[in-house]
């Protein structure tokens, strides 16, 4: 198993996550290091060419993530179950509690997450080539591998549990420390009786269960669709409906944001 792992080398506090994780996973791993703050866009590029030029299965890793003690054995596991699909390692969906529950390894979502995933040899081609500059520049690499996956109609598998987490413990470099999905849903610590080296427990079910992505509905993917098809822009503000103001060429606004900012401009200027 190919690993990467992109690492913030700007933030002092990632030297140590970093060495913790290289420390656990030895010397066959690949570190690229953003010098200074980079967009996703940019650092995420880096890593899936390099997927490209070692083919095979690549697990990439965010620099503050913790893994379980076994987690390469499990990782090799699960790609003998799942070989040619993405797999979310960091499941946050909410509705994976429930499939748990019912006793489901994996659930299905459009909800790729980046603190850690494995792709199937071929699929980094496919993010790197989708999308018009303007709009992926203005979204994380996680949102650009889920509209990938929606146009391919192939939904993430997401692990059950998760066998790894954010450390908490460290700032995120996006300004996400308190957001809700930082952990994952379905920890690991809740599976202590599980045995997630064996392939056995990650052969999917035959009905295995969809969860949707209550932030990212499957409406609202199509209509992203459906508008870069026809050769459409996102507006650079909501990133959701069709920007229709703006110069020649440049980034546009939809018509929702431009009476909001009208709206604002107006009852400011009325401010005493």
């Amino acid at each position: 198993m190919n690993i990467a792992i992109a690492h913030c080398a700007w933030l002092s506090e990632r030297h140590r996550t970093l060495g913790r994780l290289l420390e656990q996973l030895g010397g066959d791993v690949k570190v690229f290091r953003s010098v200074h703050r980079e967009h996703a866009a940019v650092w995420a590029a880096r890593v899936w060419e390099w997927a490209c030029e070692v083919g095979g299965h690549v697990c990439v890793l965010n620099d503050d993530v913790i893994l379980h003690p076994q987690f390469r054995a499990i990782c090799d596991a699960m790609v003998q179950a799942i070989p040619d699909e993405l797999i979310s390692l960091h499941t946050s969906v909410p509705g994976a509690v429930e499939v748990a529950r019912a006793g489901y390894a994996w659930c299905r979502s459009y909800w790729s997450t980046g603190p850690g995933y494995i792709l199937p040899p071929l699929l980094a081609r496919e993010f790197l080539s989708w999308g018009p500059w303007q709009f992926v520049s203005r979204i994380n690499e996680d949102n650009r591998m889920i509209h990938v996956l929606w146009e391919r109609q192939r939904p993430a598998w997401c692990a059950i549990p998760a066998p790894l987490m954010h450390d908490i413990s460290v700032p995120s470099s996006l300004g996400y420390d308190h957001h809700p999905n930082r952990t994952p849903s379905v920890p690991w610590q809740d599976f202590p009786e599980s045995d997630l080296t064996d392939p056995e427990y990650w052969t999917p079910a035959p009905e295995t269960p969809h969860v949707p992505n209550p932030w990212m509905p499957v409406e609202k993917l199509e209509h992203i669709r459906r508008m870069l098809a026809r050769g459409g822009q996102p507006c650079v503000m909501c990133l959701s409906l069709e920007g229709v103001v703006g110069p020649r060429g440049g980034p546009l606004v939809c018509q929702n944001c431009v009476a909001q900012l009208s709206s604002a401009l107006i009852l400011g200027k009325a401010q005493p």
